[in-house]
């Protein structure tokens, strides 16, 4: 087997957070693939490096569209909904995205019309982690 293919086990990080072992593993990890911006793989040494022990068996870095929707300001056609809730332009930039366990953009009128009406263009949905008992 190729040494620089990744273990089975290496860690994910998105956005600059860690993404446990327990959310990938029980599905509440959620992140479309029209959402990603970049995604790189890092092996051996390069992420331990960067990781130590923690990136032993590689890592998987996703960044996602969801961060260059907080450096834009609203163009007030876009409707943000956290966890079913519409939220505000202003209270989608205070999430603190280390909380988030999902995020999907959405264009279809169909979805966007359930929690906007025809003027908006597009639906940022965001889920957060649910807490640990």
């Amino acid at each position: 087997m190729d040494s620089k293919l990744l273990d089975e086990k290496p860690i994910l990080i998105v956005d600059g957070n860690f993404i446990s072992s327990y959310e990938k593993n029980n599905g509440w990890f959620l992140l479309r693939k029209d959402d990603i911006r970049e995604l790189k793989y890092m092996v051996d040494t390069s992420s331990v490096k960067l990781y130590g022990v923690r990136g032993k068996n590689g890592a998987i870095l996703i960044n996602t569209k969801l961060l260059e929707y907080k450096s834009k300001p609203n163009n007030e056609k876009s409707i943000f909904v956290l966890d079913g809730k519409v939220i505000s332009y202003s209270e989608y930039k205070k999430i603190d995205f280390s909380n988030i366990s999902g995020i999907a953009t959405f264009t279809d009128k169909a979805t966007i019309i359930l929690y906007g009406s025809e003027k908006n263009t597009e639906l940022i949905y965001i889920t957060s982690k649910i807490p640990a008992d």
